[in-house]
């Protein structure tokens, strides 16, 4: 009998083969984290204190966490809570970097040949540098239908100098939830960012949904006749996505570093179990650019 047991430090190095390729091996993949939290949102705002400037920052990062623990804990499972706790891992994933994280704890090396999105591609901003200017402001939704692979509903919103075109991510909303949410969330983004074009995914089932959206919408107040686009995809995920690279490349699309969620989404494509989040922004950038997909709006004027 022949034992391999070990940290897989590099994708298909000999424990990695072992594992995926070798048929006659039983194999176990232990990750430190077994299961994540269902509160992003919370984790988004603990990071942002945990990694400010703040002399303080630990304790009140530490602090925000106790306050609500109970709804950051939701739903997390790690593999040995004596050892580290869901807590003490994430903490290990801002000091030591995403890659590195997943490599270490998570048994999920980046395959430098395969990884698209490289770090050192993107180019990042803050608030304050943005602050005051003038933008068109720039939507879009991807509905996740199925359940299967937990795929996560999302809503991103880029903001388009009117001066340069190069268009911010500034705000992505991404979660598992009911479509009811989903749809109260669009609402509240569409009224706070009075979207110039407000992109909505429409294919086979996800159709009902747009229509509802603009329904409420309309509502609202928001124009949702002219400025809903329900987008008819005509070329394949993949291929829309690695679209995304001389942009990000040629800082047209920016992003915050604090967007940690997200990126890693980037970052891992095509690796990563998700890529909901940059299918979001490529819908969003593509319709900011005007460019030519094809779209459908309602055929009556909405009451």
């Amino acid at each position: 009998m022949c034992i391999y047991m070990g940290t897989i430090v590099a994708y298909d190095s000999l424990l990695d083969w072992v594992i995926k390729k070798r048929k006659d091996f039983k194999s176990r993949k232990f990750p430190a984290i077994l299961s994540w939290s269902e509160r992003p949102d919370l984790w988004d705002e603990w990071r942002k204190i945990y990694n400010s400037d703040d002399p303080e920052a630990l304790e009140k990062s530490d602090e925000f966490f106790n306050d609500d623990k109970e709804e950051m804990l939701c739903g997390t499972q790690v593999l040995w809570e004596a050892r580290f706790s869901y807590l003490d891992l994430m903490k290990k994933r801002e000091n030591n970097g995403i890659k590195a994280f997943n490599q270490e704890y998570l048994g999920e090396p980046t395959d430098e040949e395969r990884q698209i999105f490289k770090q050192d591609y993107f180019h990042y901003f803050t608030e304050e540098e943005i602050a005051g200017r003038d933008f068109d402001y720039i939507g879009a939704i991807d509905f996740a239908m199925g359940k299967e692979k937990g795929d996560y509903s999302v809503i991103a919103t880029l903001a388009k100098s009117k001066q340069s075109n190069v268009c911010y991510v500034v705000d992505v909303f991404m979660e598992r939830v009911h479509p009811d949410v989903l749809l109260s969330e669009a609402v509240q983004r569409a009224l706070r960012f009075q979207y110039k074009a407000l992109a909505v995914e429409a294919q086979h089932a996800q159709e009902w949904f747009a229509d509802k959206l603009a329904e409420k919408l309309q509502e609202h107040g928001y124009p949702a006749y002219t400025r809903l686009k329900q987008i008819k995809q005509r070329t394949r995920k993949e291929l829309r996505i690695e679209a995304l690279l001389p942009d990000i490349q040629a800082g047209r699309i920016r992003f915050k570093r604090d967007m940690k969620d997200v990126l890693e989404q980037f970052y891992m494509y095509p690796m990563h179990k998700h890529d909901d989040a940059p299918d979001a922004i490529q819908m969003a950038f593509t319709c900011a650019k005007g460019s030519h997909v094809t779209v459908r709006t309602s055929k009556k004027r909405l009451r």
